[in-house]
């Protein structure tokens, strides 16, 4: 699995990890930029942004608790806008807390 993702400042931040590997957690966050995160597994997955967007995409929520939090921008879960909350599904083993204070918050599932 390789990941690779460009700021608007030109920043590229790449992770990489065997494909089918399931990481312990993952902590990626930012003051004044997007953060976005794609296709990756972990049993905890923290992703926040203080003045920008924060994105997950194409993750495993079938097992997932989610904790999602704005302040001063729109939540959406699969496309339909949500308050900030917890949501769990099915046994709710997976964490995956995304924030956002003056940015959109968006989850999306494979």
């Amino acid at each position: 699995m390789s990941q690779k993702q460009t700021s608007s400042d030109g920043i590229t931040i790449t992770v990489m990890a065997p494909t089918g590997i399931e990481l312990a957690s993952i902590d990626a966050s930012s003051q004044m930029n997007d953060v976005n995160l794609q296709g990756v597994s972990s049993a905890r997955t923290s992703v926040s942004s203080q003045m920008d967007d924060v994105d997950v995409n194409d993750i495993d929520l079938s097992n997932a608790t989610l904790e999602l939090s704005v302040e001063m921008g729109e939540a959406a879960l699969g496309g339909d806008e949500v308050q900030s909350g917890t949501v769990a599904r099915g046994t709710g083993e997976k964490v995956i807390e995304a924030s956002a204070e003056m940015g959109d918050v968006t989850v999306t599932a494979l």
